[in-house]
């Protein structure tokens, strides 16, 4: 397996194997989170990733990336293609032209949401090519109940809720700062669209205030604004370090601009590594995700943008016993609802094809 493969065609493949499989697989995610070029695209066997600037240079690297899964599937012949992305639809299709082979996918963003800014026409044809590749799947994976609502209802019987929470459950107890240093994290995709300015502002104005910021910078834009708040070194780091600093933080940072479709039913993995580690979040006004904080206490929920109210929420769980108490909620609605969700959805996929023990 690649070194650089994505994280979510990774945790399929290592369950798999895990539990027996001993099959060919093909996994396919279309990632743009490195600066590839269109010819790297045929060193990668289970995945391939590519980032390009203007609408020329990525209608090359989505071609050389269908280009590429085509060739892959027919060379390989494999028992399994699992895609994670529309863009990859065309060859999980073409896949059944070859061999048959169990495909599968998993619909991480629906494109009706993630496209809906581009008019009405490309996410209708995309949705056309998303609901095709779902009703010739033998097994879809959807990340939210609420997601389940973009599976066409005759393939819905052949979905799995899997969320994003964590396989294996590293808590290793309640870890919060001391006195009133607070550190925040922010991390994973970092972009102006999670309300990159406004907590660079709150943080810039109070010295015991710490952003702990790594990952990959979306565009331009965001890494202007780093510039302007003096974050310079901002990378991404292993799992393991990325836990580490999950576990030093006192908030996860979750506020994603809603006036974004997609970003309203986000439910991304640091909320869940949060749970798992007990930490409170703070989100936005108009997420899906506001509504569980709410309701279980576990975190605070402020309108997109609003620096004031940041600054209030942050100033409400700089109390101990309050950012205590929100992380002990965390925790216990990880343990009752998320704890092995993961892999128990796996194993009822996986299993229900026959391809691993039930």
């Amino acid at each position: 397996m690649p070194l650089n493969v994505t994280p979510a065609v990774e945790r399929y493949v290592k369950f798999l194997r895990e539990n027996g499989f001993s099959g060919t697989i093909v996994g396919a995610e279309l990632d743009t989170g490195s600066s590839r070029t269109p010819a790297d695209f045929v060193d990668e066997l289970y995945t391939s990733r590519g980032s390009f600037e203007g609408l020329r240079r990525r209608a090359q690297a989505l071609a050389a990336y269908q280009a590429f899964l085509v060739r892959t599937v027919a060379r390989v012949r494999p028992d399994i293609v699992q895609f994670c992305d529309v863009f990859s639809a065309v060859a999980g299709i073409a896949s059944k032209l070859f061999r048959s082979p169990h495909l599968i996918f998993d619909i991480r963003d629906p494109v009706k949401l993630s496209t809906s800014h581009y008019g009405p026409l490309v996410p209708r044809a995309l949705h056309f090519l998303e609901s095709l590749a779902a009703r010739v799947s033998d097994g879809i994976i959807v990340v939210s109940p609420e997601l389940m609502d973009f599976v066409p209802q005759a393939a819905r019987k052949r979905a799995v809720i899997m969320t994003n929470s964590p396989e294996e459950d590293q808590f290793t107890g309640y870890q919060f700062s001391g006195g009133d240093n607070i550190t925040i994290s922010l991390s994973g995709f970092v972009s102006y669209r999670r309300n990159l300015d406004a907590w660079c502002r709150l943080v810039g104005d109070n010295p015991k205030l710490k952003l702990d910021l790594y990952g990959t910078i979306a565009d331009e834009r965001s890494r202007q604004i780093l510039d302007q708040y003096g974050f310079e070194q901002i990378n991404r780091v292993s799992h393991e370090e990325a836990l580490s600093r999950s576990r030093a933080a006192d908030i996860m940072a979750l506020t994603y601009d809603p006036s974004i479709v997609v970003n309203q039913f986000a439910a991304p993995n640091k909320f869940f590594e949060g749970l798992m580690l007990g930490k409170p979040s703070i989100c936005s006004t108009g997420m899906r995700l506001g509504e569980r904080l709410t309701r279980e206490h576990c975190g605070i929920v402020v309108p997109y943008g609003d620096v004031a109210a940041l600054a209030t929420a942050v100033e409400t769980l700089r109390e101990p016993g309050e950012r205590r108490r929100m992380g002990e909620n965390a925790r216990r609605l990880f343990e009752r609802e998320y704890l092995g969700q993961a892999r128990n959805a796996m194993r009822t996929l996986y299993g229900r094809l026959g391809l691993i023990p039930m």
